[in-house]
């Protein structure tokens, strides 16, 4: 009997704490705040480990589609990552645009234009 209602009680605390355990933001960095364009670098953190990684972001919100690219600067390190991709937001959008995980030593471009005449970035 003590055992089950030990088990019950563990189960209450982990689902009830399962919000901690997601990654938080520490801090952010705005990269590109120009006509209505925004590009951020966000540190996260893990709330069950504490690893971190910065997450990359891009807001458009404007009336129409933009491209967005992050990439790295030359002589950056860092073990995971995906940078490097050309993204099209679309108009009042947000959309992820890449991530680099701890350890790392690194620094980046970020860059926002029109699409081409075929909508393509």
């Amino acid at each position: 009997m003590k055992t089950g209602f030990l088990a019950a009680a563990a189960a209450i605390f982990v689902l009830g704490g399962c919000e901690t355990f997601e990654p938080y933001l520490v801090e952010r960095e705005t990269l590109i705040d120009e006509d209505g364009i925004f590009v951020y670098s966000d540190l996260m953190e893990d709330g069950w480990d504490g690893t971190q990684h910065w997450q990359f972001s891009a807001t458009n919100y404007n009336a129409y589609p933009v491209c967005v690219s992050v990439n790295f600067t030359p002589n950056s390190y860092a073990d995971a990552y995906s940078m490097g991709g050309h993204y099209r937001v679309e108009p009042g959008g947000t959309m992820d645009i890449g991530y680099v995980f701890a350890p790392a030593n690194f620094g980046v471009n970020s860059q926002a234009w029109g699409p081409d005449a075929n909508g393509n970035c």
